[in-house]
């Protein structure tokens, strides 16, 4: 797999991840918000792993919720088995493709000027970099249907990496094309992650040598 496809891939994986832990993080906090002024976080926890185990196995996973702020997020929402264990998995299977995909001839870091040493350093970076963000990814994914507060984390996590690839599209997309939204459709909405100033710990690999 080409490490155009291969990356693309995970940005898709992590933007339908991304898409429904937000959704389900907003549905649960509509379903108890009149309890949580005396309930305690380890009710919520318990509530929440009955509200994710409600859902595994299930054709289709986490329904759509009819309010419209969500279409945003429902419209991309993956199909047809959404879950806790099946977006573990993706995440899992994207991460490893992009983490041990090569640039080939047909690659921009493998084109005749595309090939520089610069150029597949900073690639080395990037992968370096998703590696890194994979291991957090990783454990947080592991416990996202038990507490809450990770799969917050992971929300974060899952912004800061988008962002980040966004920022490095010159990289791994064909058209080296950044997202006209630059990742605030997340971001303005719910609150969560970090606005394009502010620092987020994964710097602009891709504008070196140019």
């Amino acid at each position: 797999m080409s490490i155009e496809e291969a990356i693309g891939g995970l940005f898709n994986t992590l933007t339908g991840a991304l898409n429904f832990y937000v959704n389900f993080e907003r549905d649960f906090e509509g379903e108890t918000r009149g309890i949580r002024a005396y309930a305690g976080s380890e009710l919520l926890d318990r509530l929440w792993m009955r509200k994710a185990g409600s859902i595994e196995g299930q054709v289709g996973g986490h329904q759509r919720s009819n309010t419209a702020s969500d279409e945003r997020y429902d419209q991309d929402r993956p199909s047809p088995e959404t879950n806790f264990k099946a977006m573990q998995r993706e995440l899992s299977d994207s991460f490893g493709m992009a983490m041990m995909a090569s640039p080939g001839s047909g690659s921009r870091s493998g084109r005749p000027g595309h090939g520089s040493s610069i150029d597949r350093a900073s690639l080395d970076r990037l992968k370096k970099k998703l590696h890194d963000a994979y291991q957090d990814i990783r454990e947080l994914s592991k416990f996202a249907s038990q507490r809450s507060g990770d799969t917050q984390a992971l929300i974060t996590e899952a912004e800061l990496v988008l962002t980040y690839l966004d920022k490095s599209r010159d990289l791994w997309d064909p058209r080296g094309e950044k997202d006209p939204s630059g990742g605030q459709d997340f971001q303005d909405q719910d609150g969560h992650g970090q606005n394009e100033g502010d620092e987020d710990g994964y710097p602009e690999e891709g504008k070196q040598g140019q």
